[in-house]
């Protein structure tokens, strides 16, 4: 006998929280950042980014793939989220850390995995 599983996800997530999620880069940004042991450099984001979206070693991606993460990262996507609430980004120090809301997108973040896989 299977038994079926319902996930009931959040409904109060502020409005902007489907277009803050929307993009793929940001979904694997705050997957990296949930791994983490605590802030993490940004730069080390970045590496990690690129690595999970190629599925390769962190030691493996190229300089150049990273830099381009990078500016992104500090351009668009870390002030996003960071606005959203959904992470803090310490812009002098180049840290990124989570913030009490950014567990709470666990769910979101596997119901668009599963839909993406």
């Amino acid at each position: 006998m299977t038994t079926s599983q319902t996930t009931t996800l959040r409904t109060d997530f502020p409005a902007d929280t489907v277009t803050v999620l929307a993009d793929e880069r940001r979904r694997c940004l705050l997957r990296c950042l949930l791994a983490a042991d605590g802030p993490v450099g940004s730069a080390d984001l970045a590496r990690d980014v690129v690595a999970r979206e190629r599925n390769a070693d962190a030691r493996d991606v190229s300089a150049d793939a990273v830099e381009r993460c990078y500016v992104r990262l500090h351009h668009i996507h870390l002030p996003k989220l960071a606005d959203a609430g959904y992470l803090r980004y310490d812009e002098d120090r180049t840290t990124v850390a989570t913030t009490t809301e950014t567990d709470s997108l666990v769910p979101l973040l596997d119901w668009a995995a599963e839909r993406t896989d």
